[in-house]
């Protein structure tokens, strides 16, 4: 037997396909649909190569697909399935798929200034229900911590440990229970023991108290206002009766 297996094609169950024939799907391990014949020999195994990898070994389940292992986010995964027969004949079957990241969660609430002495560091926000929500806080070291969301996809990071003095930029991932993952969120800034965030929250404050001086002062014109002008119309209407 010297012809090689029928030529075959490479799918996948859980992905879409654009007009190039790229696949997309959200699932870091999607599963491979393979399928061909040998005439003569019958095959014999399939072997699988990601970028360029080391070949290695697919095990077909009964319905003729395999999971991948899990793949990067965001980058193009070259595949190539190459199908065996008893002879040692062999046929490649070639496609690429892109892992898209899942939608990112959400921070809610977070302090925009904090002394620790004072208190611990909360953080609130949205993801998928039961989500594992992955929060770093960057300044001159990371702080990686973690937390899982509840089955409304609500979560609080609630941190007592001692945090160095220092702007940090805050952003969250997540990460599902089938390993698909998302993107980083935008980050935030929270100030940690620095005077210029104390300052920055005294004049956030101060700031208050000068509009609710405003806003009594103009109430106070407003009724100095109609009082007067109660007090002139009463003045008018006696002078009227005196004629």
């Amino acid at each position: 037997d010297l012809n090689e297996p029928k030529h075959f094609t490479i799918d996948f169950s859980d992905a879409e396909t654009d007009s190039h024939g790229i696949h997309s799907t959200s699932n870091p391990r999607p599963r491979a649909i393979v399928f061909t014949e040998d005439a003569l020999s019958g095959l014999d195994h399939y072997t699988y190569s990601i970028n360029n990898s080391d070949w290695s070994a697919a095990t077909l389940e009964r319905d003729g697909t395999f999971i991948l292992p899990k793949l990067s986010p965001e980058t193009r995964q070259d595949l190539i399935v190459r199908a065996y027969d008893l002879a040692g004949n062999f046929v490649d079957a070639a496609t690429s798929v892109v892992i898209e990241p899942i939608v990112s969660p959400v921070i809610t609430f977070y302090p925009h200034n904090i002394d620790t002495s004072a208190g611990t560091l909360v953080i609130d926000g949205r993801s998928a229900p039961g989500a594992k929500v992955e929060v770093v806080m960057e300044s001159k070291n990371p702080i990686v911590a973690s937390v899982s969301a509840d089955e409304n996809g609500f979560w609080r990071l609630i941190y007592t440990k001692s945090l160095p003095s220092g702007l940090y930029l805050v952003r969250a991932k997540q990460t599902l229970d089938n390993g698909a993952e998302s993107s980083f969120t935008e980050p935030v800034s929270i100030r940690i023991n620095l005077w210029s965030g104390k300052i920055f929250q005294w004049l956030q404050d101060f700031n208050k108290y000068i509009l609710l001086f405003i806003l009594f002062i103009g109430a106070e014109l407003l009724t100095l206002f109609y009082y007067r002008r109660a007090i002139n119309r009463m003045r008018g209407n006696k002078e009227q009766r005196l004629n």
